[in-house]
């Protein structure tokens, strides 16, 4: 049986860097944006929760908080 030397070559091993790089890369953008996503939705949350307690008439009229 003849031994075998496998190797891995400059340009096989920069491709995979590259193509994992590309990965990495695609990857957290898609978490910033969903962090993105999640923060707004908090934030709109929040404003609808705050303005839901008031009227709003005297809003609209007057610009009173009551």
């Amino acid at each position: 049986m003849k031994c075998k030397k496998a190797s891995i070559t400059i340009f096989t091993s920069l491709l995979l860097v590259l193509l994992l790089s590309i990965l990495c890369t695609t990857l957290e953008s898609a978490r910033i944006s969903g962090v993105r996503g999640m923060a707004a939705t908090a934030c709109n949350s929040s404003a609808f929760s705050l303005f839901s307690e008031y009227n709003n008439i005297l809003l609209e009229d007057y610009e009173l908080f009551f």
